[in-house]
């Protein structure tokens, strides 16, 4: 095993670098964020790890100014690790945080080969943390953010899918109920799609119905009424209490004379131009895929409502 020294030291050349306790980054004093034997500790474990390959964490390499974020430690670890090898590592360091009765620090664990990452900070029940690394060695997810706290965990789920079937069975997984009890954010994407980048989703998975949305919208960009027209297309879901699951689509459109008029006249030119009758029929795909699920839709021109 061997540090990231290399592979980073160029990056640190690059920037201003966190120093000793009380010093500045960007004129903004610095915070101790975990003792140094506690640092040194988990330093230790990732050097003695067989399955780690390098890592870049070091003592006082969590340290950071206020008005930054935490940073995370990157470890990589060798594609030969199977799930209860990478659990038996997070198990010592959970060792090691309760020894010194302090939280994990961000860890970043990837396995480039496997095309599995997976991130843990905070406090955590190891069976949490378990849960939450066996959806990252499942197929089809393959990353996972997991953040411990008073409340319990809270999850950010990443995956990829080939096709529309592929994205619905990947929602139907059976993933554990302490990893889908509190999703902070989701997002998939679908390699067939052009309409979305991503399929995404606040506070919960993303929705079945928000993947029918966008292969709905597919074919959409043929239709744009100029020739120098393009339109990009966002899908978001999420599950509220109160109101249900919703699918909100937000599509932008850009053409020339349009985005650059006037923002009050945009509507209006808009209109003459074919796009709100564009944005008109993106809307009534985007409610037909939705089926029985309530829809929002917005269509913008630069930040200008034009539907």
């Amino acid at each position: 095993m061997r540090h990231l020294s290399r592979t980073l030291a160029a990056a640190a050349a690059a920037v201003t670098v966190l120093t000793a306790s009380g010093c500045a980054l960007f004129g903004v004093p610095t915070e101790d964020s975990f003792p140094d034997d506690y640092e040194q500790a988990l330093v230790d474990t990732l050097d003695a790890s067989e399955i780690v390959v390098q890592h870049d964490a070091a003592v006082d390499g969590w340290e950071r100014a206020s008005n930054i974020p935490p940073r995370d430690a990157q470890v990589e670890i060798t594609p030969r690790a199977s799930e209860d090898g990478a659990a038996a590592l997070l198990d010592e360091l959970l060792d090691v945080a309760a020894t010194h009765s302090q939280p994990l620090p961000s860890l970043m664990f990837d396995i480039p080969d496997l095309g599995v990452s997976f991130t843990f900070a905070g406090d955590f029940e190891a069976t949490d943390a378990h849960d939450a690394l066996s959806v990252a060695f499942t197929d089809g997810w393959g990353r996972v953010s997991a953040f411990g706290g008073d409340d319990g965990m809270s999850t950010s789920l990443f995956g990829g899918a080939d096709t529309v079937d592929d994205a619905k069975a990947l929602l139907a997984a059976d993933l554990p109920a302490s990893v889908t009890a509190d999703v902070n954010y989701s997002s998939i994407v679908v390699g067939e799609l052009t309409s979305a980048s991503n399929i995404t989703a606040q506070e919960s998975l993303v929705l079945q119905a928000a993947i029918d949305v966008a292969a709905a919208l597919e074919g959409m960009n043929e239709q744009l009424p100029t020739a120098d027209g393009s339109a990009t297309f966002e899908v978001n879901s999420s599950v509220h209490a109160d109101s249900g699951e919703l699918v909100h689509v937000s599509v932008e459109v850009r053409a020339d004379g349009l985005n650059d008029a006037e923002s009050e006249d945009r509507p209006a030119i808009a209109e003459e131009m074919g796009y709100t009758d564009f944005c008109h029929d993106v809307e009534a795909a985007a409610v037909e895929g939705a089926g029985e699920t309530e829809l929002s839709f917005r269509c913008v021109a630069t930040h200008v409502d034009i539907d």
